[in-house]
């Protein structure tokens, strides 16, 4: 395993991985599963993780089997398509040093 600061100013962004959104996607249920297997590899290596959730009253939160992987701090509600648009979402970037994302979504 490498030491924790190895990934220091990256993270992990999980985009709009949402309930209304996955019967689109052919493949959602590998999607899930891959994206499950990330966060527990993120986690295993400290590396931080920051999810979006595109206009969530409309397109339904976080799928569940992903949601309860994350804590409420890490989950950042968007109206814009870009997500650092997002005002809470620049501001959790810059106090957690972040400069590059792994990103993984829908």
């Amino acid at each position: 395993m490498q030491p924790k600061d190895t990934f220091k100013g990256n993270c992990l962004l999980l985009v709009d991985l949402q309930a209304r959104l996955a019967p689109a996607i052919p493949a959602a249920p590998q999607v899930v599963a891959r994206v499950a297997a990330l966060i527990a590899a993120a986690r295993r290596a400290g590396l931080p993780i920051l999810a979006t959730e595109q206009y969530s009253q409309g397109l339904g939160p976080t799928l569940p089997e992903l949601r309860g992987r994350l804590d409420p701090p890490e989950i950042f509600e968007k109206i814009h398509f870009s997500a650092p648009r997002e005002a809470a979402f620049r501001a959790a970037l810059a106090a957690r040093g972040i400069v590059y994302c792994y990103v993984a979504g829908m």
